[in-house]
């Protein structure tokens, strides 16, 4: 990381990339809050380098958020899950929460929460861009996927089944039945 910066900057994309790539080798390795102050770093920079609209940050915001969770620190990482949501919001594609790795490791009340952003980000994203756009369906599997990993009852897994087998109906539409996706 030292390296990067030096070579090409602090803000640089390489040293941010250097900075993120081992924030995430850290929180592997369980050593959330050495990741989650790389990571509060790098936020910085890419904030002040880039702005908060970009996907640079709005990505970092969201791996912070997933460092925070593991960390055990959950109203800190819902507020960053939300406002990546929101700053993300609108046409762009946002993977703001694509960083909830295990749903077991958030409070119920985190779980709930996060459940009701991912059907939010869906249906923002079908209202703004159309049931079969890619991003759209995208959202959707994400949505999907978040729950079946959550499965917080029957319900949650019927969904996630109804979601599947919309996104796959659309894809096929849209696609055709041999698409190599």
């Amino acid at each position: 990381v030292r390296l990067a910066e030096q070579r090409h900057g602090p803000q640089n994309d390489r040293a941010l990339l250097a900075k993120e790539g081992l924030a995430v080798c850290l929180a592997k390795a369980n050593r959330f809050t050495e990741s989650a102050d790389l990571l509060r770093d790098a936020l910085g920079v890419a904030s002040k380098t880039y702005g908060d609209l970009d996907e640079r940050t709005i990505g970092l915001k969201s791996n912070l958020a997933t460092v925070l969770s593991q960390k055990g620190d959950y109203d800190d990482a819902e507020a960053l899950y939300k406002s990546a949501l929101s700053t993300g919001s609108k046409a762009r594609a946002v993977d703001g929460l694509n960083g909830v790795s295990d749903p077991g490791n958030l409070r119920q009340s985190s779980v709930d929460n996060l459940a009701i952003l991912y059907k939010q980000k869906s249906e923002e994203k079908e209202k703004t861009l159309g049931k079969t756009h890619p991003d759209t369906l995208s959202s959707l599997v994400e949505r999907a996927d978040f729950l079946m990993r959550a499965i917080r009852g029957k319900e949650d897994a019927d969904t996630a089944i109804e979601i599947y087998e919309k996104v796959l109906a659309a894809e096929t539409e849209r696609y055709g039945l041999f698409h190599p996706e």
